[in-house]
């Protein structure tokens, strides 16, 4: 196949890649090898020349000819260098790959599963023959080993012996591609081996591809075949392999479409009770408890976060929120997890169950057959889910010892791995959100909360907030509860039947395909900024509200000893809470209103519920509850009645009463006319 669009291929160069031009001329060849293409830019430039490439890979060499014809302004010339081209934009997964591909240049979307540690193989081997010690070389391919017909020497049929140190070798390593999480269930799940070498296994990081186990990636490069040889011997079963040539890190969240929804979460955002909406359409199945309330506000802050702080020479605050809910059987627990799983642009939901407590929690350097006997990294679920959310359900039940992700929930969130004596930092940048049961199934009353809850003390204190959720006998919630769930059966029951379009119970103000913009949107552009005027009232709340509960804890029974005593880790949780909170209003400042919000729910999580400040050893209504009843019932029995008076009345703080009052005024049960008074409708 020949090509006369030399100078064509030349000016797309110019044009496109000038600067990995520049990169290249300074790094080779010591440090890098590899000519960079993106292939859309060769597809606007010269379309025919890109789409023949897809079909006819080894044509790279005539824009390595253009490279080296190209005016470097430099005397270099690139001998020895790999064209990788990226950025293909048809793309398929493990389980598409089939014999027409065989040979033809591919996008490959899947989870990087495993890397086994990089080996040597040979490109060349040198042959000496024994009869008159000529040395032939044989060219090599992928799991096929070549020898001489004959002598080149002698022109004899050998014998031959193999000469190390006269053959030129290269440095590889196996990857495993799974099918991505969102895709399993549409899909058959499937996997798929690819080999990368040179230059290509130290790309990604200090540790290279190694580093990047458990993300999701597009590797391109060559489809090819070999046969299964499970016995050692030759089968006519044969496997598709990918000759890696290049690798884009991608993620979960990629198909997320921001502009899409923009607009409509930027109105939502703006709305005072943008965080209450948000809340009530993580899970419009649960009727909202005090419990519940606390819980889905909770959700919020999980899913929005805190911007990360990692300063040069200075100290590491993570941003992301990790949460536990520790709840009788029965109470919706896993319809709150479902529907927060939802809302998050990137997240893994899985069972503690079954996890070891390495691998399957962390990540390990193991010696298995996909090594075949070498060193292989695999990550567990704080690895795979990092950059996004982690769920992990029954954690009750999962391995003994769970204080293995300690060091990847705080700090810098980094896991070591041990390799053969050489430690290899894997990230684990991930909110956890962990959810069980309490032992025997359900809470003794009797008996202090933190051994109710059976996880280790370390882990716990990792937690930024602790819900514990009993399912006490009450008249009025139980029959609201049972009336909610009565009517969301039944309007689900006519959706289905096509006997209605919009629904009422289940109503959601933000549908999770808006959430998961608004959420990836505010986690990659806003960074909300501590005012001042916050840091004193920080101080003063942390001293005399918060310690002091520990004291109260004291004067109480021991059923209501907390999981967690407060301690000066509730200042950075309000601090997340705050930032998190201001993310979901797009705010680029951290206001009074987030913070006064921030306080109260960490107050209301530490380890207890509240009535107006005060601990209730009792584990009734929580304050958020009964502060709402209040509000409501002195508009109902007195209205009209202004704002000023309406908190004169309450005594509580001034943003949550105006918080609740426009969460009534959008659900209508509230009105306030021109003359500036609230009325009960």
């Amino acid at each position: 196949m020949q090509y006369q669009q030399h100078d064509e291929l030349i000016r797309f160069i110019e044009t496109y890649c000038q600067e990995e031009v520049a990169r290249l001329c300074q790094e080779y060849p010591e440090d890098s090898r590899s000519f960079w293409v993106d292939w859309m830019d060769l597809f606007r430039a010269e379309p025919d020349v890109a789409e023949d490439f897809l079909k006819a890979p080894e044509i790279e060499e005539y824009l390595i000819e253009a490279l080296n014809a190209y005016d470097k302004g430099v005397e270099v010339e690139f001998e020895e260098i790999t064209v990788r081209m990226y950025n293909v934009r048809q793309r398929m997964l493990p389980a598409d790959v089939r014999s027409e591909h065989v040979g033809s240049y591919h996008a490959v979307r899947g989870v990087l599963g495993q890397v086994t540690e990089s080996y040597e193989v040979p490109e060349e081997i040198a042959y000496e023959c024994v009869r008159c010690g000529s040395v032939t070389v044989e060219q090599q391919v992928q799991d096929q080993r070549r020898e001489p017909d004959e002598c080149i020497g002698c022109e004899r049929k050998g014998p031959f012996t193999e000469a190390p140190n006269k053959s030129t070798f290269i440095n590889e390593s196996k990857l495993l591609l799974e099918t991505p999480p969102d895709e399993v269930g549409s899909v058959d799940g499937g996997t798929m081996q690819a080999f990368a070498r040179g230059d290509l296994i130290d790309y990604g990081g200090e540790y290279g591809l190694a580093e990047h186990v458990g993300e999701e990636v597009v590797v391109h490069g060559i489809i090819q075949r070999e046969a299964r040889s499970p016995t050692g011997k030759k089968s006519l079963i044969y496997d598709e392999y990918l000759e890696a040539k290049a690798i884009e890190f991608t993620g979960s969240d990629a198909n997320v479409n921001v502009e899409e929804h923009e607009d409509v979460f930027t109105e939502l955002a703006d709305r005072g009770d943008a965080i209450d909406i948000f809340a009530e359409s993580l899970a419009p199945e649960l009727y909202a408890t005090p419990e519940w309330e606390a819980a889905l506000e909770l959700g919020v802050a999980y899913l929005f976060a805190a911007p990360r702080i990692d300063i040069d020479q200075g100290p590491t605050y993570r941003g992301d929120i990790h949460a536990l809910l520790i709840s009788d059987y029965g109470m919706g627990k896993s319809t709150f997890l479902g529907g927060v799983e939802s809302f998050s642009p990137k997240c893994m939901n899985r069972s503690a169950a079954g996890l070891s407590s390495d691998v399957g929690l962390t990540a390990a350097a193991v010696q298995d057959e996909f090594g075949e006997g070498g060193w292989t990294i695999k990550p567990g679920i704080l690895v795979r889910g990092n950059g996004g959310h982690v769920i992990l359900d029954e954690i009750d039940k999962g391995p003994d010892e769970l204080s293995a992700m300690n060091d990847g929930l705080e700090g810098d969130q980094i896991l070591s791995v041990n390799k053969g004596g050489k430690d290899m930092k894997l990230k684990s940048r991930v909110g956890l959100l962990a959810a069980g049961n309490p032992k025997g199934s359900r809470f003794d009353p009797h008996a202090p909360v933190a051994e109710e809850i059976g996880i280790d003390q370390s882990l716990l204190s990792r937690f930024d907030g602790i819900i514990t959720m009993r399912d006490n006998a009450d008249e009025e919630i139980d029959a609201n509860v049972a009336e909610h769930i009565g009517k969301g059966y039944q309007e689900a029951s006519e959706a289905a039947h096509g006997e209605r379009e919009e629904f009422e119970t289940l109503s959601r103000v933000v549908d999770p395909e808006v959430g998961r913009a608004w959420v990836k949107h505010a986690r990659e552009h806003i960074n909300p900024s501590v005012p001042d005027s916050l840091l004193p009232e920080l101080k003063e709340w942390y001293a005399t509200e918060a310690r002091q509960l520990n004291e109260e804890m004291d004067d109480e029974s021991a059923s209501v000893d907390p999981p967690v005593p407060v301690t000066a880790r509730v200042v950075e949780d309000v601090l997340r809470f705050s930032a998190a909170f201001a993310r979901c209003e797009l705010s680029e400042k951290i206001e009074q209103r987030h913070a006064d919000r921030a306080k109260t729910l960490a107050k209301t999580l530490i380890g207890q519920t509240f009535r107006d400040g005060v601990a209730d050893a009792t584990h009734g209504k929580a304050s958020q509850h009964g502060k709402a009843k209040t509000i409501e019932n002195i508009i109902r029995n007195t209205g009209p009645i202004d704002m000023d008076t309406l908190d004169d009345r309450t005594e509580m703080e001034r943003s949550w009463i105006e918080n609740h009052v426009e969460k009534l005024k959008h659900k209508g049960s509230v009105y306030e006319p021109e003359t500036g008074e609230l009325e009960w409708v």
